[in-house]
């Protein structure tokens, strides 16, 4: 059967959405409710909340199972037509650094070709090139990660994401979304690993310094909180922050501290809606906790070209859809701005 004739074949399966999305979600709950970690956090594919993906053969994945894992919210957008949020922001404005630094042997050159950091996101393309063809089976791909400042980075929201340019060539984009935002100064060390790659036995690393974009941020600290009707959850917006690489809004959720004991405490789907009524969520919205009892939430949205007048989160309840506010309303928290700040 021929290339073509097989991905005709395979992209005419049936995918059951719903029942992939509440299973893949489950899952997802269950393994921080209990506390789980991997073995390495050493990355073939992608690394988000602690959840794995191998996805080596992207190529041979239909349209439709791609976009129904990218809709998972607390993945966020990986797999929707291989963007960040901020893709069309850095290729317009050419906020990227070029850094050009390789290491090269067994026949397999990894190069770093750009970066960018901004103090609470960090973007990293790299590109693995072989002198023959590049061996693509998913058992001989290795492991490639990144350390900023010498250490593994605490992360919020991430993924690893690969594409074949051809027979010879991978490009591989590393984003990350820290936990704590501003920490690690305007100057970080950067150092891109691999290990094993493409069936070559090794160790390759290309060690590199970045600085922070020197843009102007909006932050925003107020006091906007809101709590379910029955007064068990209560929302706080912690900070909400503007840059050319995203809008991140920190969350703090508060619950009685027995249902982090018994592991009884409820995990939220969100959507963002803005003053022209656009809607974030799914694909368009990244979603990341800390830890494993979902105190500590962070929402990524694509970055503003200007200021929104005000900004609205709806927490969603998986099992009705819809959160419940004290006056029986649906519960929203609504920040409104102040841009002459």
């Amino acid at each position: 059967m021929s290339k073509d004739k097989f991905m005709q074949d395979i992209n005419k399966i049936r995918i059951p959405e719903e029942a992939l999305l509440k299973r893949e979600k489950a899952a997802i709950l269950q393994a921080k409710k209990q506390k789980r970690s991997w073995v390495s956090r050493k990355m073939s594919i992608a690394l988000v909340s602690g959840l794995f993906v191998s996805v080596i053969g992207l190529g041979l994945v239909s349209p439709g199972f791609a976009e129904t894992l990218s809709k998972i919210p607390v993945i966020g957008p990986i797999y929707a037509q291989f963007n960040d949020i901020a893709s069309e922001k850095i290729k317009n404005e050419k906020l990227a650094s070029p850094i050009d630094k390789s290491d090269s042997h067994a026949g397999i050159s990894m190069t770093v070709k750009e970066a960018v950091y901004d103090g609470s996101r960090v973007i990293v393309t790299v590109e693995y090139e072989a002198v023959d063809s590049i061996n693509k089976d998913e058992r001989s791909t290795g492991f490639s990660y990144i350390t900023i400042n010498g250490k593994e980075p605490e992360v919020l929201v991430g993924s690893i994401k690969q594409k074949a340019i051809d027979s010879q060539k991978i490009i591989q984009y590393f984003e990350l979304t820290l936990e704590k935002q501003d920490v690690l100064g305007e100057k970080i060390d950067i150092a891109i690993h691999g290990e094993d790659l493409f069936g070559e036995k090794g160790l390759w690393s290309v060690s590199f310094p970045l600085e922070k974009l020197e843009i102007e941020t909006y932050n925003f600290q107020g006091d906007i909180t809101a709590q379910t009707l029955d007064k068990i959850y209560t929302f706080k917006v912690d900070n909400v922050s503007f840059s050319q690489l995203g809008t991140r809004i920190d969350l703090s959720i508060d619950y009685p501290k027995n249902k982090e004991l018994n592991d009884s405490w409820k995990a939220f789907d969100y959507s963002v809606i803005d003053d022209q009524g656009n809607i974030f969520e799914g694909a368009d919205l990244q979603v990341g906790s800390a830890g494993t009892n979902g105190r500590h939430v962070v929402l990524n949205l694509p970055p503003k070209d200007t200021i929104p007048e005000s900004l609205t989160i709806r927490p969603i309840s998986n099992s009705s859809k819809k959160t419940i506010g004290e006056g029986g309303e649906e519960l929203e928290l609504r920040i409104n701005f102040d841009k002459a700040r």
